[in-house]
């Protein structure tokens, strides 16, 4: 579900709300800079502590695969984030 598009409006929702999962797209290669502190701050604020973040989108097809920015995992399409999904909850 899509929820916001602000990293301030992101950080209130993981505040007020419990989520298994927070995944996040990224469309731009601009973006990948401020992703690393981005998913420090959800992990840290969020409501569950043990919350996984999944990176997908545009911007990480051709990004460096060391470049996990903090992330618990990155998914190169829907059906690959799913999957994950279901194996960072179950564990």
């Amino acid at each position: 579900m899509e929820i916001t598009l602000t990293e301030n409006d992101l950080s209130q929702a993981v505040r007020r709300e419990w989520f298994d999962v927070i995944g996040l797209s990224v469309g731009l290669v601009e973006q990948l800079p401020q992703l690393p502190s981005l998913v420090g701050r959800l992990k840290q604020q969020s409501l569950n502590p043990g919350a996984p973040v999944i990176l997908g989108g545009a911007a990480l097809l051709n990004a460096d695969s060391n470049h996990p920015a903090q992330a618990d995992g990155v998914a190169l399409d829907a059906r690959m984030a799913v999957a994950l999904a279901n194996r960072l909850v179950k564990n």
